[in-house]
Order: structure tokens, then C-alpha cells, then sequence
């Protein structure tokens, strides 16, 4: 299990926040100021004050809140680290011995991969060691860069760079970069092991700095003589003529205001007022709705674009009636829902086979619904196998896009994979 004040190495164990490691002792935890929409949940509509992840064997075989409330904490990391997160397995916090056996260790890097590709992350071994009751085991875990990655973007000004030396002057957080409103804040490398290194807890990439014509570019070496201008930074893009899809991954009931969503804008612009279709219910069918009101990190915004969360306020819906998993889409997609899939899939862990009529959950974006395999293109499965599954959908029909990821999982069986088609 992810411990909380451990690190890497002695060097950096006090300044290393205890944030950079999952999960939380208690990811049920509010932060300050958060907002309540009933009594006795959480904005979500759940109580969580019973899930408890503090044992190291918390990662074997989570149940479905308790996977959702580590995805949702290795989210926050993510995004605390700029992209990057170190995560320990092994590490409880409620004072057990330290370690997992061969089984349950594999059972747990099963899961927390699961987790990787739910943020479209890499999951990198750091540092093996043997414990008092077995093994426990570092991993870095970094987002790939994509479409989907967010627009914010962590900036480092280099400084001083004459007689084969740099030092690191800073770290400036720049606003939206399609909107020039510039650079919004400073961030200090206080620390000994940070100027040598190149790196904070906050900041998960190499120093970075600019050329004459103020592209960003990367160090190659921390610790070396000059910098190597020519290594730019990318950056997502996003394009506001594209038809906009909204996806939706909490609901809200906000006293005054009415039914209100968050989540992640996929693509396109959505503007104030603006009528799009939500769906699909439990019988596929898309409904218009409008946007009553636009908030970005609890400010009022008059629009979106892809890549940035967002939370709208719904004219004439009720809560009730919008579930995790829905989407926000442009009525000129002519959106239809799917109760039946293909994909390719590979087993990261199952103790037997996997066959037909096996159901298990699937995640897929917000997605959070059981699925049966109805069928494969192999008689049956088992661990690092894999193969082209036929899904079907449980409960309601879904909305999703080819080439998206998705995690099957159901106890200690995990596996990943990519839509290829819907039916």
C-alpha cells in the first residue's frame, strides 16, 4: 500500500510533501470550503466515510468504491504533480508490518495499472526493496502527453547560464496559453538536492527555459554544463470548430441553482445558453438541455473549450435523472448509444480463465458499468494474454468512441485495452 511520508531516498524525505504519494490514509477527507449537496454525502451523492484504503492490502482487490475513490485520488495527484506522481505499493498506514507476498503484490501492481491507463499514464518501477513481511515496491507514474492532456502547463525560467553552469531561478505557473493572460505566479526551488537535481515536488518535468524566440525547451541533463535549446516542449491543442462533447463526472444539487454538472470538455467550444443533447438514459435517448451558467474553478466563465473541466448549471433536469458516464454533445453529431462493443484487450491478472458469459466492470472514461463478455476470438483467457473481446452492457446502453481505453476488472482479475468497435 502507498504510503504518505515515505520517499525515495533519505536525501529528499523532508521536503517531499506527503501529497506525491496514494492514497490518502482517508480519501473520504473533505478540503476546505468543499461544498455539501446533501446531507450525509459527498458531492458525488455517496458516503465514503466507510471506505477504508489504509491497509497495504487495499490495492488487491479493491471494490468498486473503493477503486473509484483511489482513481479519483490518483487524478488529484496527477494533477498536483503536474503530470507525474510517485506512488508506493507495499506501505500501509495502519501499523502493520510493511511488504506484500509475490501474490498480492502482483494482484496490486494489477490494479494500480488499471488506474495508469484510467489516466492514460505510464507506470515506471523505481526501486524494489524486501520488508519485514515481503516486498514493497516505488513507481512513478507519468501521463502521457496527448490531446486529451489539460491546457495548464507548468513553465521554468533558467537563469545564469554562462561558464557551462545554469541555475534555476524559479518556476512561473502560465495561464491558459491560447489566452495571453501570461504568467500568473512564481514558484521557488528552495531546496539543495531541487537546484541539482532539476526537479520540486511540484514539478515533474526536467528544467525547462526558453530560446530567443521564446519557445520552451527542456534540460537534457540536470546536472550538466549547458542547455540543449534545441529539445522543444509540446503542448495539446485543441480546436474550437470541432462539433463540442462534454463528459460527465459528477452531479450536483445546488441550492438556488438547480442541477449542476462537472466534468471534462473532450473537444469543441460550449458557450453560454448553448443547447446540447444529454444522454443517453437507461432506453439510449438523447434530450436537449441548456446551459444556464458556465464555472471554471469556481469562477463564472461565458465559455469552454476542449480540454478544460468545467461545472454547468441545467435549466429543467433533475439530478436524479443524470448518472456518471453521460455526455453533453452537439446535437449535429446525431449521438447513439451502444449496448454492445469489440475491443482488444490484455490480461494484466486473472487467477484462472476467462471465458464467455464472464461479466466484469468495465471503466471507460467516467464509464463505470458491468459488462459480459459474449464473445472472443480465443476459447479462453489468462494472465499477459490477448485478444479481440465482444462486450455487452448490464444495465443502460453508453456513449463512447473507438479508440478509447478502457480497464475490465472484477476482484483480482484486471485487464486494459482499446475499443475498436460498436455495435
Amino acid at each position: 500500500m502507498a504510503a504518505t511520508e515515505t520517499s525515495l531516498s533519505p536525501a529528499v524525505e523532508s521536503v517531499v510533501p506527503a501529497c506525491m504519494f496514494a492514497p490518502d490514509p482517508d480519501c473520504a477527507e473533505e478540503s476546505p470550503g468543499a461544498e455539501r449537496s446533501d446531507a450525509g454525502d459527498n458531492q458525488n451523492g455517496e458516503a465514503e466515510d466507510h471506505l477504508d484504503l489504509t491497509s497495504k492490502f487495499a490495492l488487491v482487490s479493491p471494490t468498486g468504491e473503493q477503486y473509484d475513490c483511489l482513481q479519483k485520488q490518483l487524478r488529484e495527484r496527477i494533477e498536483e504533480g503536474c503530470g507525474e506522481t510517485i506512488y508506493v505499493v507495499g506501505k500501509g498506514t495502519d501499523g502493520g508490518d510493511y511488504g506484500l507476498d509475490e501474490w498480492d503484490m502482483e494482484a496490486s501492481v494489477a490494479t494500480v495499472q488499471s488506474l495508469c491507463e484510467q489516466v492514460d499514464g505510464d507506470l515506471i518501477l523505481l526501486r524494489e526493496r524486501t520488508e519485514t513481511a515481503g516486498c514493497v515496491r516505488d513507481y512513478l507514474i507519468r501521463r502521457r502527453m496527448g490531446e486529451a492532456d489539460f491546457l495548464e502547463v507548468r513553465v521554468a525560467v533558467v537563469g545564469n547560464v554562462d561558464a557551462g553552469k545554469s541555475t534555476l531561478l524559479g518556476v512561473l505557473t502560465h495561464g491558459e496559453l491560447d489566452n495571453g493572460r501570461g504568467f500568473a505566479r512564481q514558484k521557488l526551488f528552495r531546496h539543495k538536492h531541487e537546484m541539482e537535481s532539476g526537479r520540486t515536488s511540484s514539478v515533474g518535468n526536467d528544467i525547462l527555459g526558453f530560446d530567443q524566440e521564446g519557445h520552451v525547451v527542456n534540460k537534457p541533463d540536470s546536472h550538466g554544463a549547458s542547455l540543449d535549446w534545441t529539445k522543444i516542449c509540446e503542448r495539446s491543442t485543441f480546436k474550437d470548430d470541432e462539433l463540442p462533447e462534454f463528459q460527465i463526472d459528477d452531479t450536483y444539487s445546488v441550492p438556488g441553482v438547480g442541477t449542476v454538472v462537472s466534468g471534462t470538455t473532450l473537444r469543441g467550444l460550449i458557450r453560454l445558453n448553448d443547447t446540447l443533447l444529454l444522454g443517453p438514459d437507461p432506453l439510449g435517448v438523447f434530450i436537449p438541455i441548456t446551459v444556464k451558467s458556465i464555472h471554471r474553478k469556481r469562477m463564472p466563465v461565458k465559455e469552454v473549450r476542449g480540454g478544460q473541466t468545467a461545472s454547468f448549471a441545467l435549466k429543467k433536469i433533475k439530478r436524479s435523472s443524470i448518472r456518471k458516464g453521460m455526455v453533453m454533445v452537439s446535437p449535429r453529431l446525431n449521438p447513439q448509444a451502444c449496448w454492445e462493443f469489440e475491443a482488444e484487450i490484455l490480461v494484466l491478472h486473472h487467477p484462472t480463465t476467462i471465458s464467455p458469459r464472464y461479466q466484469a466492470m468495465v471503466h471507460c472514461g467516467s464509464i463505470r458499468q458491468t459488462a459480459t463478455i459474449i464473445g472472443m476470438n480465443k476459447d479462453c483467457l489468462r494472465t499477459g494474454d490477448k485478444a479481440t473481446v465482444h462486450f455487452r452492457f448490464i444495465k443502460t446502453p453508453e456513449y463512447f468512441h473507438t479508440d478509447q481505453r478502457l480497464v475490465f476488472r472484477e476482484g483480482r482479475t484486471k485487464a486494459v485495452g482499446t475499443i475498436t468497435k460498436d455495435h
